[in-house]
């Protein structure tokens, strides 16, 4: 420590810190702050595919979060935080537009409207496979951190451009607890939006949302072939191939599912929300019509009229056959809908070569670190045992030099009589 007052002279005292994160003090002297881990509750995930009660640290004496995520960090633990929020740094980013509130009978609170680019606006189906937002969830303003309970999404007739409301926004007062909004957010225009996090790691939620992508997508496109069709007793399919199951353990089909006040997707050329539907549908609740597993009679085989009906036609099968193969009936990530496992196979190689890569090197520079820390001030017990001996050599050798002078003094000084 040193004395300012002293034209900055030590004073002799030792004073110990240990600071983490961008300088934040752990420990200082006999001053300390502790982290402390909470759960997340059911409106706080940053991805779709997210469970409930994820936990995030925070400091215990402020219930600030702590940011794991921060570049200046390394090490184990944020690697696991890696592991398990990655998502490749896709979350939905945008510009935000306005904010208002209605505190009506039914209405919906504080809502913030954010515009965004559409990525990908080959298809409607092909949009909504790949929105990865929770149906309730965290959003953050200009580094502001809002929760909402449901969204609305309106797309331009061109697919290019999508705006979003979200609606019934809470925030966290000084206790750290979540608390809803009493009036719009006051936050100037433009500002930036996130929803959810961006880690630009290709974790859990990266690869769940690649499987989510493409069941909806081959949901979407078999369903498509199958309704356009007839089964073997001359009947129109008209429930889907593929089925969303609701937490009811029910079945549903596209008819039943429409807008709700939780989450409403409007679409284009979508009034019955056919292709909303799929925003629900995940690799999870990916189900076979049960009514096909027992009687694969009612699966549809051709498109024939149901008076002209031909048991024996195959021109349904054949579009599902091609939906496997053929590009232009399917596309992922630019490959055929049956290359899926390739693709994510892929991924997971190419992040395995690379963690093993990144550990080796890791290691490699810790070992010359060592060597070199050792060649300084380490200990070699050869070394040592050579130099021991070395010394009681030259030690037995000086020995008989001083014998052979006394020898001399002796021998000059009392037998010759001088």
């Amino acid at each position: 420590i040193l004395d300012k007052g002293n034209n900055n002279q030590p004073t002799g005292a030792n004073r110990y810190q240990v600071m983490i994160s961008n300088s934040n003090i752990l420990v200082d002297g006999y001053d300390y702050r502790t982290l402390e881990v909470k759960a997340r509750g059911s409106g706080e995930r940053r991805n779709q595919t997210d469970a409930d009660g994820l936990y995030d640290l925070y400091w215990s004496s402020t219930g600030m979060e702590f940011s794991v995520m921060a570049d200046n960090l390394s090490g184990s633990l944020k690697a696991l935080f890696e592991l398990r929020d990655g998502n490749n740094a896709e979350a939905m980013t945008g510009t935000f537009k306005s904010s208002t509130y209605d505190n009506s009978a039914g209405g919906k609170g504080s809502q913030v409207s954010m515009e965004f680019d559409v990525k990908d606006s080959k298809s409607l189906e092909s949009i909504i496979s790949k929105l990865n937002m929770p149906e309730e969830g965290y959003l953050r303003i200009s580094g502001m951190a809002y929760c909402y309970s449901g969204f609305q999404i309106e797309y331009t007739a061109d697919a290019t451009k999508a705006t979003v409301t979200f609606f019934n926004l809470s925030s966290k007062d000084s206790s750290g607890e979540w608390k809803q909004l009493e009036s719009a957010v006051a936050e100037p225009s433009e500002k930036s939006m996130l929803v959810g996090e961006s880690v630009d790691y290709q974790g859990i939620p990266y690869y769940q949302a690649q499987m989510n992508e493409w069941v909806r997508q081959f949901a979407y496109r078999f369903n498509d072939i199958e309704n356009d069709g007839y089964d073997s007793y001359g009947n129109k399919m008209e429930i889907s191939f593929y089925q969303w199951q609701s937490v009811d353990g029910k079945y549903h089909d596209l008819d039943e599912i429409s807008s709700t006040d939780t989450v409403m997707t409007v679409l284009p050329n979508d009034t019955d929300n056919e292709k909303s539907y799929y925003y629900k549908m995940q690799a999870k609740n990916f189900h076979v019509n049960p009514d096909i597993m027992q009687d694969p009679g009612k699966m549809t085989t051709t498109a024939s009229e149901q008076s002209d009906i031909d048991k024996s036609a195959t021109d349904i099968v054949k579009k599902l056959l091609d939906l496997k193969i053929d590009k232009s009936a399917m596309t992922f990530r630019g490959a055929s809908s049956d290359e899926f496992l390739t693709c994510v196979l892929s991924d997971i190689a190419l992040n395995s070569e690379s963690a093993k890569t990144f550990q080796t090197n890791s290691v490699n520079i810790q070992r010359t670190i060592e060597n070199q820390r050792q060649s300084v001030s380490g200990v070699d017990d050869d070394e040592e045992a050579l130099d021991l001996i070395k010394f009681q050599n030259a030690y037995n050798l000086n020995s008989k030099i001083i014998q052979v002078m006394t020898e001399i003094y002796d021998r000059l000084i009392l037998q010759t009589g001088v």
